[in-house]
């Protein structure tokens, strides 16, 4: 029997307006926090908010401070 290795991951979206803050996230959640998958990454909230539909992610890190729409 083959076991699901995705089955007990968290999955994630970043939303971020920075690109070195979207980067460097996505590098420390890949290096530190192997039980967290990141699905998508945004450059605004509107960006954002579409892919949180269509992901239903368990986990959205957010920047609180952003242009239009923020945290």
């Amino acid at each position: 029997m083959t076991k699901n290795i995705n089955a007990n991951r968290l999955s994630a979206i970043i939303i971020d307006d920075e690109l070195h803050g979207r980067e460097n996230l996505k590098k420390i959640i890949e290096t530190y926090c192997p039980e967290i998958e990141v699905l998508n990454i945004a450059d605004s909230a509107i960006n954002g908010k579409k892919l949180v539909s269509e992901h239903k992610p368990d986990v959205v890190f957010l920047d609180i401070n952003m242009p239009v729409l923020d945290g």
